[in-house]
């Protein structure tokens, strides 16, 4: 009876995990932690997302990001709209197209965030009926700097300093071919933020690709319509 006692006691030592000691280490600052996961975002997305998946922040860093980024929209908006530019067109949108732009300052934040959060809802339930596994925090925090990252450096910065040779009074004059302005606005940051999404989410929820493909197709539709309102 004693050595069976003792082999089951061997057994449950050796299938047993050793208790993790202790841990003094400190996480990184927030803000150095989010340049870090902008910077990663850019370079290796994939060891991005592998990092946020065990960031206890992950939620607050996608927010804080998206933050930037619409707030440096707004300003884009107040900047067109103080060069004296009107849309051509009535915008998409209830709003008189000779004050949208003074509108698109004070509604793009709140409106980014609704479909911020609309998209990750969607895609993280969409990944979760295909079998995934991943948390909603890492889900948003992901496409945050997937979907934003691209847009900010080729649209949204650009158009800042851009802005008098785009939407000064004297008319449309770009400081480049019209192929280059195609490449900026369409064909680099679309499929870019595209790709960078469809890794994030195969990764945070241990999907196949095509599946998480499929979670951004269907999470980027109503983003897409929300989107339309601001085309300039």
């Amino acid at each position: 009876m004693l050595v069976a006692l003792s082999r089951v006691m061997h057994v449950d030592h050796a299938i047993s995990p050793a208790a993790p000691l202790p841990s003094h280490s400190t996480p990184r600052p927030f803000f150095r932690t989010l340049g870090r996961m902008a910077w990663l975002f850019l370079r290796h997305p994939r060891r991005a997302v592998d990092e946020l998946v065990v960031e206890p922040r992950a939620l607050s860093l996608g927010l804080v990001f998206l933050l930037v980024g619409l707030t440096v929209y707004s300003f884009v908006g107040a900047r067109i709209y103080a060069l004296g530019y009107r849309p051509s067109t009535a915008p998409l949108t209830l709003f008189p197209s000779q004050s949208w732009y003074l509108m698109q300052t004070f509604i793009t934040i709140p409106i980014g965030l609704v479909a911020a959060f609309a998209f990750a809802g969607i895609a993280y339930a969409v990944c979760r009926a295909l079998g995934g596994s991943g948390s909603f925090d890492v889900t948003f925090g992901a496409s945050a700097f997937s979907l934003h990252l691209p847009m900010l450096l080729l649209m949204w910065i650009p158009e800042i300093f851009v802005a008098p040779a785009l939407y000064g009074r004297g008319g449309h004059h770009l400081p480049w071919p019209w192929w280059i302005e195609l490449l900026r606005a369409v064909l680099i940051p679309f499929p870019w933020a595209g790709i960078v999404a469809t890794w994030g989410l195969a990764r945070a929820h241990r999907l196949a690709p095509s599946r998480a493909a499929l979670a951004v197709l269907v999470a980027a539709v109503p983003t897409a319509l929300v989107a339309a309102a601001f085309l300039r």
